[in-house]
């Protein structure tokens, strides 16, 4: 019975102190509760990176241009830089705003965003061969303009090639205003512009005469060419253009320094024809078969005459001092008579003597013969 007794009263306590932890928990768990608010979960945010370039080359920053600002409180912005374009992966897009130079994504996503920059200007370098670049040259150009630079060449150069890099650049010379044009300047240009000494032509043109012809020759040197005078031609008339000066001696014309093309005209002058007169004055005796008794011979022509006398006369020639040239018998009462190259007026008085008939010795009688 005691035992029994012990094992009731073990078993009561054992639930009263169970009851009490069940208690002690309940109330415990309700005060942690309320002593630890269950933490608010935050909104997770996309990722943007960026990435720079400048001229297609990968920089640290954002290329930005210098602003100033006045005592007045007026910006102004050094523009060194302009935006090209951008690139996001995660098929981002957005806009620049060149106003504030910031980038704004359409939305926000993990991304990463390239953005390039292109410079606002470009230099350009002349060297020139044989000419001078003109002081009032620009150095810049902005970009995707055209360049256009006033070289003057030496005296006596004209242009030959230009060469630019990078990648071949295309220069093209514009002689009228001697200017080397650039077009769609997008980087630094280098240019070698050459200038060679001119080639220039003289082209010769004969007027009563002969020796038409073009000659070549490079800026200063001399030039020369034959010409010839036709017959009854002389003293030539010299023109030439573009302020050439050109000589003339021993049929040859020569330009001592030749400056520019130029086009001579050598016209020959026709030689004054000066005529003299050869006149003869004849008896009745003397008739002229061939020429005439007044003769008109230009300076340094031939005169002839062609006389016949009668046969009972002979004639004979005065011509003031001067003998005829040739004399030369046709026939018994011909003649004919050549004055070379006349150079002044010549009258020849033509006088008939008879011919006296030879006088006859008397024959003497034959004696009779014995």
């Amino acid at each position: 019975m005691k035992n029994k007794g012990m094992l009731t009263l073990l078993v009561i306590l054992f639930i009263i102190a169970a009851g009490c932890g069940g208690v002690g928990f309940y109330y415990s768990s309700n005060r942690v509760t309320e002593e630890k608010p269950k933490p608010v979960e935050e909104p997770v945010t996309a990722k943007i990176s960026y990435l720079y370039y400048l001229e297609e080359t990968k920089v640290d920053e954002m290329p930005k241009n210098d602003v100033t600002t006045a005592e007045d409180g007026t910006e102004t912005t050094n523009v060194k830089y302009k935006f090209s374009r951008f690139s996001c992966t995660n098929d981002l897009t957005g806009s620049f705003n060149e106003d504030t130079w910031e980038f704004t994504p359409a939305e926000q996503k993990d991304s990463v965003c390239s953005l390039y920059f292109v410079n606002a200007k470009y230099n350009v370098t002349l060297t020139v061969v044989n000419g001078q670049t003109d002081g009032d040259n620009t150095k810049e150009v902005e970009r995707e303009q055209n360049g256009k630079f006033k070289i003057i060449p030496d005296a006596g150069y004209e242009f030959k090639e230009a060469q630019c890099s990078p990648d071949d650049k295309a220069a093209s010379w514009d002689s009228s205003d001697s200017t080397i044009n650039i077009n769609a300047i997008t980087s630094d240009v280098m240019c070698k512009v050459t200038f060679g000494i001119k080639e220039l032509t003289a082209k010769i043109t004969v007027v009563n005469g002969t020796g038409n012809t073009t000659e070549k020759a490079k800026y200063g040197e001399s030039v020369s060419a034959i010409v010839s005078a036709n017959d009854g031609y002389e003293k030539p008339k010299i023109e030439c253009t573009n302020k050439q000066t050109a000589t003339f001696e021993n049929n040859k014309i020569s330009i001592q320094k030749l400056t520019d093309n130029t086009e001579c005209k050598i016209t020959f002058n026709a030689v004054p024809i000066t005529k003299y007169k050869l006149t003869f004055e004849l008896p009745q005796q003397v008739t002229v078969v061939s020429g005439n008794l007044t003769q008109e011979i230009e300076s340094g022509k031939d005169g002839t005459i062609t006389l016949q006398t009668d046969s009972s006369y002979t004639h004979s020639l005065d011509c003031g001092g001067v003998s005829p040239s040739k004399s030369e018998d046709i026939n018994a009462t011909t003649r004919k008579y050549t004055f070379l190259a006349i150079k002044n007026n010549i009258t020849c008085k033509v006088t008939a003597t008879r011919i006296e008939p030879e006088p006859t010795t008397p024959t003497e009688p034959e004696q009779p013969s014995n």
